[in-house]
């Protein structure tokens, strides 16, 4: 019943994959951030398994195409955090992203001023 909301959802998430591309073919290239390679983030191998039937086959390529996105997407953001705005938080993060130990204390105004001149 829910099937076609669920699957609806690839539009917007194809939309997001070509952008992405986009993004760091641009902007990344610009301010010298390293890519993201997108094959690290999205891995269609669980399709292959021969015990799942087609409809569980094409749920968890579905599935391994959006969660790996959402990753891909995340290491993106996460790479433009860090270049632009590399202060952590004043309230704890319950997921921290994996550039987050590398930010600046909030406060820490000399290490930031020290920092972002160099």
């Amino acid at each position: 019943m829910t099937a076609p909301i669920i699957y609806a959802g690839l539009i917007p998430f194809v939309f997001l994959d070509i952008f992405l591309g986009f993004y760091q073919t641009t902007c990344f290239r610009v301010y010298g951030i390293p890519r993201v390679q997108r094959a690290d983030y999205i891995v269609f191998d669980r399709g292959h398994l021969r015990y799942l039937n087609a409809l569980e086959r094409m749920n968890c390529i579905y599935c391994s195409y959006v969660n790996g996105l959402c990753g891909y997407f995340t290491e993106v953001a996460a790479r433009t955090e860090q270049h632009w705005c590399r202060i952590k938080h004043a309230l704890r993060l319950r997921a921290p992203h994996s550039r987050y130990s590398h930010f600046l204390d909030y406060g820490d105004a000399e290490r930031y001023r020290r920092e972002i001149e160099a």
